[in-house]
């Protein structure tokens, strides 16, 4: 009798030991699904980060390609201010003669600071001095007239004036007819000025 009651007994303790197993094995199965589950949405996180990664810089790169283009119109106006600066410190030089050379015209006007650019046209008895700084320039503007060599020929500085564009005059008709005044009007008209600097229009 007491036999049979310790078999029943252990029986049942060897059941509840097995579900017990069951059920932990369940729970473990259970606990890989969610790490599974949380791999999956960890993954899927990373890759909408990259994605937005991506078109950030894709965003970045356009706009950096459209400011490296300025528009024309920033590059003319860049080159205009360029040359106003350079005419700020620009003297014109006027009354230079045959004899005086390009060495001459510097060491006379050296003196009143560095010169960056001296050009020099005899055919208009003219030059241009562009000075390093405006001290310089205004030192030499304000002389009026330079002796240049030993001191008996002078020059005179002026203000560099920049004249407005002039579109090339239209090609006149004129019948054979036309009297001599009319001629002459049309090449005066037709006439081309030869200018110091042939890139632009100034003072000679």
């Amino acid at each position: 009798m007491g036999d049979n009651k310790y078999y029943q007994g252990s029986h049942r303790c060897e059941l509840c030991l097995s579900k017990n197993q069951q059920i932990q094995a369940k729970d473990e199965v259970i606990r890989a699904k969610d790490a599974v589950i949380a791999a999956k949405d960890d993954a899927i996180a990373q890759l909408d980060l990259a994605v937005k990664q991506l078109k950030m810089q894709l965003r970045m790169a356009s706009s950096s390609t459209v400011t490296k283009k300025p528009s024309m119109v920033n590059m003319k106006s860049a080159s205009s201010i360029a040359q106003e600066e350079k005419d700020a410190l620009t003297v014109y030089i006027r009354n230079v003669t045959e004899s005086m050379t390009h060495e001459m015209l510097l060491k006379a006007f050296s003196v009143f600071g560095h010169i960056r650019v001296l050009n020099v046209v005899h055919a208009k008895a003219c030059a241009f001095a562009e000075f390093a700084t405006p001290e310089a320039y205004q030192m030499a503007l304000s002389a009026s007239m330079v002796r240049v060599g030993s001191g008996q020929e002078t020059v005179m500085t002026e203000m560099r004036v920049r004249r407005p564009h002039q579109p090339p005059p239209q090609q006149q008709s004129f019948s054979r007819k036309s009297s001599f005044s009319n001629i002459r009007a049309v090449s005066k008209d037709l006439k081309v000025d030869e200018g110091c600097d042939v890139s632009t229009n100034y003072n000679c």
